[in-house]
């Protein structure tokens, strides 16, 4: 068996953000993904409550946990297995959709992270590049391009294109006709 390669680590942070010793000091909890080198090559933190209170320890265990299964999922997978930078951007998903109350578990038979409409990705796509002039491509042509795992992952990434994507995705519905989005006011 070979050696196991570090793919990350694991920290406490105080109020500040700054690295502590024990996880009683701690009002957060820090995850990285880390490359070969042992450099971050992105950090993943959250506060979460006083230090030394039973809550906000635990809940820094969690973080480590949840982080590190779904970025094992990604890198770990039997007939894919992803990048630290796919792990990292299934890291940043994940997160995104819990700040939604949306918690996603992979079940078996289930593809890994959130479920993304490439049709109305490739849409978005189109619109932004087209609104800043930079469009090489009818809409096929960025159909197509989106069934590379690493290409649909950048165009992911772009914040611009995601907004561009859920304002597409609301004005078809979510994908049920019938079920408005929540009116502002329920939220509130």
């Amino acid at each position: 068996m070979g050696k196991r390669i570090k793919r990350s680590d694991r920290y406490y942070i105080d109020l500040n953000g700054d690295e502590v010793e024990r996880m009683e000091l701690a009002t957060g909890a820090g995850y990285s993904l880390v490359s070969t080198d042992g450099s971050a090559i992105k950090d993943f933190e959250r506060q979460f409550g006083k230090p030394a209170d039973s809550t906000t320890m635990h809940a820094c265990l969690g973080w480590w946990t949840k982080l590190g299964n779904v970025a094992n999922t990604v890198l770990n997978d039997k007939a894919d297995p992803g990048t630290l930078d796919d792990a990292a951007l299934a890291i940043t998903e994940h997160v995104e959709m819990t700040e939604k109350g949306i918690w996603v578990e992979k079940t078996e038979g289930t593809p890994r992270g959130p479920k993304y409409d490439k049709d109305i990705l490739a849409g978005a796509l189109l619109a932004v590049l087209t609104r800043e002039n930079k469009a090489k491509g009818d809409l096929a042509n960025y159909r197509g391009r989106l069934d590379d795992k690493s290409y649909a992952a950048k165009v992911r990434a772009r914040t611009d294109v995601m907004a561009q994507y859920y304002k597409d995705l609301e004005a078809r519905g979510n994908g049920d006709e019938n079920k408005a989005p929540a009116a502002i006011d329920d939220l509130a």
